[in-house]
């Protein structure tokens, strides 16, 4: 059956460490905290050396060779499907945006930390960063480094915590500081989606997760993941996967 992308993040060891390297993924660095010297040379480019301090942001686009040598700091490493950012994205180096440093820190956390994995959340949040460094490396047909709108990232945010939230179009456009009309207008323009679309599609993602667990009956998958009957879950569920609950769930084995 088809797999959902993966993220995955990791804290680097606090010592001094250089290496060649070319990944699939998209890598993204962040400077946790203090500061630390840092080289890069990425294919083609001449080497830079530069001082990272706390929340200067580093990006590699996917299947990049690149060679980086650091001094001992504390960095995490984000790396993210090459879905999220195109291969013709140029890379950053100390770049700051405070909406993609607080998503790269939640994923750290998230992705280190067993008591608070879970791999829809994680899905979320990878989402949002992506549609973040999207729209702030110009290739989501915005100017280049729009930020994505504070209140529609908090609203995104809300979102990810909990999808099966019944939460209404009124109450989000409330959360964002705008009107009714004028949310779905700036929701539309920063997702490509409409709100009700979007939460369905979130929706439809953790019962796919929630189908996994062969003790959960339709019906019971249907109500945690935030649908009024099981007969509105299966319609937006076979419009979206092409199948129906049921067959996802054989699908599964």
């Amino acid at each position: 059956m088809p797999t959902q992308p993966t993220v995955s993040a990791l804290r680097m060891p606090p010592t001094a460490g250089a290496g060649t390297f070319q990944d699939s993924h998209a890598l993204i660095g962040l400077t946790l905290s203090g500061q630390s010297r840092v080289s890069f040379r990425h294919d083609g480019m001449a080497e830079r050396s530069l001082t990272l301090g706390a929340g200067d942001i580093q990006i590699t686009p996917p299947d990049m060779p690149h060679r980086v040598a650091w001094m001992p700091g504390s960095f995490a490493l984000i790396r993210l499907p090459a879905t999220f950012l195109p291969h013709e994205a140029q890379p950053r180096l100390a770049w700051r945006d405070a909406i993609c440093e607080q998503l790269l820190r939640r994923v750290l956390h998230s992705a280190t930390n067993p008591e608070a994995a879970d791999a829809l959340y994680l899905e979320n949040l990878a989402t949002m960063l992506g549609m973040q460094l999207m729209r702030a490396s110009g290739h989501d047909g915005t100017a280049r480094r729009r930020p994505l709108p504070p209140g529609i990232a908090r609203v995104l945010e809300r979102l990810a915590d909990d999808p099966a939230d019944a939460i209404s179009l009124d109450a989000m456009a409330a959360m964002a500081g705008l009107s009714r009309f004028g949310f779905a207008r700036a929701f539309k323009q920063a997702t490509g989606r409409s709100p009700y679309a979007f939460v369905i599609e979130r929706r439809i993602a953790l019962a796919k997760r929630l189908l996994a667990d062969p003790t959960l009956s339709l019906a019971e998958v249907a109500v945690r993941a935030g649908f009024s009957s099981q007969s509105h879950f299966t319609c937006h569920f076979r419009r979206i996967t092409g199948v129906t609950p049921r067959a996802w769930r054989r699908m599964l084995g």
